[in-house]
């Protein structure tokens, strides 16, 4: 196997890394590999296999992500129009694109429509090829369930404000470049944020909100606020749409103490169905804030 390195002079952030890497790749395919997934040993075979023969031009490698795909099934998507909302679980594939693997040619197809410096600093650069991929694509297949595993890591403490910024403020940047550029049909888009994104939003403000840790609550709370207020004016609600928007901003990121619920949660899947591998995350903070090192620091933010 050849491998070709290069090593930046200074960081240029994940987006124009990717972006980069795609460039200098010179073979007939293109896949991000994420460090933290473990391939079954005959997979890259079977990719070559079904990619050479022309059995698919575009091949999704996730766990129980895309429908359709069970046991040994394969969920084959057929040459038609495709956009997100007609496949629901569409958008969840889209946080875990290092299983993703496109042909060169879709991907400089892309370049020679598009302009990718539009997707830097979202941290879903490849998101828009992507999609470009499933609505140029004659065939996509989806690879088994169960061949392709996350190791077993050691859990992080994730901040809010952090999933805040990446997986709402920054997918939502992504998915507005893809209308301007096209990828996405404006009609395309506002179903899928009134049936998909909000919805997902709203139920992330409450699901981080449960995760702020009491002691480090006033700088999470706050950094938070700034981005689904940013959030809010990026989605064009509408007067009623804004209200209602405001009025749960105000109700979850009210002084009620919403983490009682995770304790809940945590107690009842510990004690009363003995999950040994349910992780208690304010433990985590707890280190974060004091433990040997001190990992938590004002202003703390993703790069």
């Amino acid at each position: 196997m050849r491998i070709r390195y290069r090593e930046n002079r200074r960081n240029t952030g994940f987006d124009r890394n990717a972006d980069q890497a795609m460039r200098m790749a010179k073979g007939k395919f293109i896949h991000l590999v994420s460090d933290e997934e473990l391939y079954d040993a005959n997979a890259l075979a079977i990719f070559i296999e079904w990619l050479g023969c022309g059995a698919c031009d575009c091949i999704y490698v996730n766990h129980h992500v895309l429908p359709g795909v069970s046991g040994d099934e394969i969920a084959v998507f057929e040459r038609r129009p495709m956009s997100i909302i007609e496949h629901p679980k569409i958008y969840r594939s889209m946080f875990c694109l290092s299983s993703v693997i496109v042909s060169k040619k879709t991907f400089d197809s892309f370049l020679a429509k598009h302009d990718i410096s539009k997707f830097y600093d979202t941290f879903f650069v490849f998101d828009p090829i992507y999609l470009f991929a499933l609505r140029t694509c004659k065939r996509m297949k989806a690879y088994p369930d169960g061949y392709c595993t996350m190791p077993n890591i050691a859990y992080k403490a994730h901040l809010p404000h952090d999933y805040a910024k990446t997986f709402d403020y920054c997918f939502l940047k992504m998915a507005l470049a893809c209308v301007e550029e096209g990828i996405l049909e404006p009609e395309d888009f506002k179903r899928f944020k009134y049936r998909i994104l909000v919805p997902q939003i709203l139920r992330g403000m409450l699901l981080y909100r449960t995760y702020i840790y009491p002691k480090i609550y006033s700088l999470e709370s706050h950094k938070t606020e700034e981005y689904y207020s940013e959030i809010q004016r990026m989605l064009s609600l509408g007067w009623l749409g804004n209200a209602l928007f405001w009025a749960w901003r105000r109700l979850v990121y009210s002084r009620l103490p919403f983490h009682l619920l995770y304790r809940m949660h945590y107690g009842i899947r510990r004690m009363i169905f003995h999950d040994a591998e349910m992780i208690d995350r304010f433990a985590m903070y707890e280190d974060m804030l004091s433990g040997e090192g001190k990992k938590y620091e004002v202003g703390m933010d993703r790069k």
